[in-house]
């Protein structure tokens, strides 16, 4: 019990480090590459506010324009074919594509099909491989002339 709380205390304690940034990076940060690193990872656009709040204990405000036309970016290479296909191949799914993109659900769906068809299709070659070679081997035992 002891050991799954050290556990999520890690894990919520790395998630909140990405969005917990102090004086000097919130002034100098390029929020339109952090826009574009956020959606170009699949992160949802709410996640600003995390940042505008960050920021705000350090009386900066973070430039919300700059960072949703990084995002805006980002998103769109991350909802693109090619992402889709490595997403399918992973088995992964991320719902945040659907909400800019109604094709991604159909795109990724399809993808996900084609590959699994193909692995399919390669393990029932490798079955009948393998039935040959028993084949073989049997009709060895069957022809030997053992003592």
């Amino acid at each position: 019990m002891k050991f799954s709380f050290i556990i999520a205390s890690v894990i919520f304690l790395c998630s909140c480090s990405h969005y917990d940034l102090g004086r000097e990076e919130c002034q100098s940060i390029s929020w339109e590459t952090r826009g574009l690193e956020d959606g170009e990872s699949g992160l949802v656009l709410e996640n600003f506010e995390k940042y505008r709040i960050s920021c705000q204990q350090h009386q900066v405000t973070p430039n919300k324009v700059l960072y949703e036309n990084g995002y805006n970016a980002g998103i769109k290479l991350y909802c693109s074919d090619t992402n889709i296909e490595e997403l399918a191949r992973k088995g992964g799914f991320n719902p945040i594509c659907k909400k800019i993109d109604n094709l991604f659900l159909e795109k990724f769906s399809n993808r996900r099909i084609k590959i699994l068809e193909e692995q399919i299709s390669a393990l029932t070659g490798e079955v009948s491989n393998l039935r040959g070679q028993l084949s073989s081997a049997e009709a060895r035992a069957n022809a030997c002339t053992c003592p």
